[in-house]
């Protein structure tokens, strides 16, 4: 776990999976505070986090769409947010969302993807939030605290 400024993560990430989201007709529209305060993750696992919710949704946005990704100060940590303009998901789907192994991909997919995700952001004490609806697209918003809980967090010391 390390300081990390989130918007560096964000932007390598979007490189990452930059040749996906072009083939798929995907426009990206970025809203990267500037002013973002760091906080303690581990970098690599936040940006794998973040390649697996662009890669579904340019999965989801057949024939092209946005893709915005914000972050922003969110009381004692920050947020990033993960929306696109897809067909979204039924109350029946995103309830499962996060499940391992549920999948709606007619192509066989592993539906390890979003459970990934949600242990990611659980492991650095966070939360991740999903808006949906038919017709809606899907917004995730992850939540990082500034400091993980435990032994590098607040309020510990060996004793």
């Amino acid at each position: 776990l390390e300081e990390t400024d989130v918007n560096q993560v964000v932007e390598k990430a979007l490189f990452l999976v930059h040749h996906k989201l072009e083939l798929a007709g995907v426009e990206v529209v970025r809203e990267l505070d500037p002013g973002l305060p760091h906080v303690v993750v581990d970098p690599s696992q936040v940006q794998q986090a973040l390649m697996a919710l662009m890669i579904n949704a340019a999965q989801a946005m057949e024939g092209g769409g946005e893709l915005r990704v914000a972050t922003r100060p969110a009381g004692e940590g920050i947020e990033v947010v993960v929306a696109d303009t897809g067909p979204g998901m039924t109350p029946e789907v995103a309830a499962h969302a996060f499940e391992p192994f549920f999948t709606t991909k007619e192509d066989g997919g592993v539906g390890l993807g979003l459970s990934v995700v949600y242990g990611i952001v659980e492991r650095h004490g966070g939360r991740i939030e999903l808006d949906t609806a038919p017709g809606k697209g899907c917004r995730f918003t992850l939540f990082f605290p500034s400091r993980p809980p435990g032994p590098e967090g607040p309020g510990e010391e060996s004793s």
